[in-house]
């Protein structure tokens, strides 16, 4: 398994952009609800329905990590629900959907004359979910942002959405499944995500973005920024250090009205994290806010 093609921006990435991520390719619409979720999401939420009693908090965790299976428990839940009713929480779209989760999505299905497209294809899933990861630790980290963690866990998720045909189309997924240009609308996303997704892809700067879309965009450019799209790195699940003047950088970018002090034990935190950190539980905010110690200066000398 490989996730050493896809980078959402290349120009920091080691190689050449995929032509499927080429600007002006030329690519069908897809429909909504052909949007798929990786196939072992789907054996692993198979098996975790057929416990008693279920695990709920597991069949959460499962679906959250799935950018497929999100979109489509969202859209369900969402379309079903009273018009005034603010459902985004993937854990009340578990509760709400229960075993008809396992219809939602078609799988992702490996074809052997697509391999290198279907590992872009995953690559693409996996990126979603670090990017969504760094975003909730940010935001469970610096609480006088005052953005909710789980929104901006389910917007990092979704934040390169458009280049969701581009991706399906190059594994040849939307093949004969017709071609519907409203599909973004039909998702029927909430409002804080759509306009997450719209400040990304119209890389807006920094200050006219919401406090919610700042932090996925920073979490979106330190992954970028961090994370080498090589085998080599992918295989013993190393990242990149980022250099403190550009992380320093980065952050009053994105951040001009805070301090970097605060961010120097987080930096130090995303430092040393390796993608197994990442793609485990969180930390608990606790936990994290436990690790903050003030001092820019202690923090240079212990780095070397």
């Amino acid at each position: 398994m490989s996730f050493s093609i896809y980078s959402a921006s290349p120009m920091f990435g080691g190689q050449a952009p995929s032509p499927a991520l080429a600007d002006g390719w030329q690519v069908p619409g897809i429909s909504s609800d052909c949007i798929p979720a990786l196939s072992g999401t789907l054996v692993q939420l198979e098996l975790l329905l057929r416990c008693d009693p279920i695990d709920l908090e597991s069949v959460t965790r499962l679906v959250r990590s799935d950018l497929g299976l999100s979109i489509q428990a969202l859209r369900a839940s969402r379309w079903a629900a009273a018009p005034n009713d603010e459902l985004w929480r993937i854990s009340d779209c578990v509760i709400h959907l229960g075993p008809r989760l396992l219809e939602l999505a078609p799988p992702l299905i490996w074809a052997e004359d697509r391999k290198h497209a279907y590992a872009e294809a995953e690559a693409f899933w996996k990126h979603a979910k670090l990017v969504a990861t760094v975003a909730e630790m940010t935001a469970a980290y610096f609480e006088d942002l005052e953005v909710s963690p789980e929104q901006a866990y389910i917007s990092g998720l979704v934040h390169n959405l458009t280049r969701m045909p581009q991706i399906l189309s190059h594994v040849g997924f939307t093949n004969d499944l017709g071609c519907n240009q409203d599909w973004m609308t039909d998702l029927n996303l909430p409002p804080f995500m759509n306009e997450v997704i719209t400040s990304i892809h119209k890389d807006r700067h920094p200050g006219a973005m919401t406090g919610l879309s700042r932090v996925v965009s920073f979490a979106r450019l330190w992954i970028d920024l961090c994370l080498p799209w090589s085998e080599t790195c992918m295989a013993k699940r190393k990242r990149f250090t980022l250099p403190l003047l550009r992380a320093a950088t980065l952050i009053s970018r994105f951040f001009p009205d805070t301090s970097i002090d605060p961010f120097v034990p987080f930096i130090g935190l995303l430092r040393d994290a390796t993608l197994n950190d990442l793609e485990e539980e969180r930390l608990a905010s606790s936990s994290v806010l436990q690790q903050r110690s003030p001092g820019f200066q202690s923090w240079l000398d212990s780095s070397g």
